[in-house]
């Protein structure tokens, strides 16, 4: 669905401002990749699973939602906030 349908006839800079102000999304951090923008914090998040289809389709399945009803086990994108939300652990650079 894209953006605009799923939050009216707002546009996605409004919306990503609103979300900067709330800083659910990222904490500390200022940049985000393309993909992280596309999918919101299911990128950054230690229950989501990245299924890609035959066709290349790709999906983030949340595995909270299997023991939380409240939430959806496949979350319409981007997500903004979301209460079953953990980092996932950032690996340490060798070197």
């Amino acid at each position: 669905m894209p953006l605009e349908k799923h939050f009216g006839a707002r546009k996605e800079s409004v919306i990503e401002r609103r979300f900067a102000l709330k800083g659910s999304l990222v904490e500390g951090e200022v940049s985000m990749t393309e993909d992280e923008r596309a999918v919101g914090l299911c990128a950054r998040c230690r229950f989501t699973r990245k299924i890609v289809s035959a066709r290349g389709s790709v999906f983030h399945q949340c595995c909270v939602a299997n023991s939380r009803n409240e939430l959806p086990a496949y979350p319409p994108l981007p997500v903004r906030e979301c209460p079953g939300f953990e980092a996932r652990a950032v690996e340490p650079d060798p070197g």
